[in-house]
C-alpha cells in the first residue's frame, strides 16, 4: 500500500460550457420575470391582452363601431373618421 489515495479519473481541461435551459434565457424569461412574475402582474397582462385591442380598434378601424371598413360604414349610414383625421387630436 502507497501512502497516497487512489485519485481514479481527473479532467485535465474543463469542461465547455452549455446553454442555459429555455425558461432562464431569451423571451421566455423575460415574458415570466416581467408579465407574469406575481399574481397582479398576471391578471393586469391577460386584462391587457383582452382590453389594448378593443382600445385601439375603434379609431383605427374607421367606423365609429369598429365593425368594419369604411365603405361598409358609409353604405350603412354611419358617419366614419378615418384615421389620418384622427391624427390631429393627439
Amino acid at each position: 500500500m502507497s501512502d497516497t489515495p487512489n485519485l481514479g479519473f481527473v479532467r485535465h481541461e474543463p469542461i465547455p460550457p452549455s446553454p442555459p435551459p429555455v425558461q432562464q434565457a431569451g423571451a421566455v424569461k423575460w415574458v415570466r420575470e416581467n408579465l407574469f412574475s406575481n399574481w397582479i402582474n398576471s391578471i393586469l397582462t391577460i386584462l391587457s391582452i383582452y382590453f389594448v385591442p378593443k382600445l385601439f380598434s375603434r379609431p383605427l378601424l374607421g367606423c365609429g363601431t369598429g365593425s368594419g371598413p369604411q365603405a361598409a360604414c358609409a353604405n350603412a349610414g354611419k358617419s366614419c373618421k378615418a384615421p389620418v383625421a384622427l391624427v390631429g387630436q393627439f
